[in-house]
């Protein structure tokens, strides 16, 4: 089994979710109307994880 070296020396942290914030990094950023279009896209799709 191969295993990526960066995970080797990962940790496990268990944080208060208020303590959580977004990364400014992040490029997706959505309207509450795109929100609303992808929620009713799952909704009658379903949504399927590939990882």
């Amino acid at each position: 089994m191969r295993t990526d070296h960066r995970l080797r020396y990962a940790a496990i942290e268990i944080v208060g979710v208020r303590t959580l914030r977004g990364f400014d990094g992040n490029a997706r950023e959505h309207s509450d109307a795109q929100v609303r279009q992808i929620a009713g896209a799952i909704e009658r799709f379903g949504f399927t994880n590939l990882c």
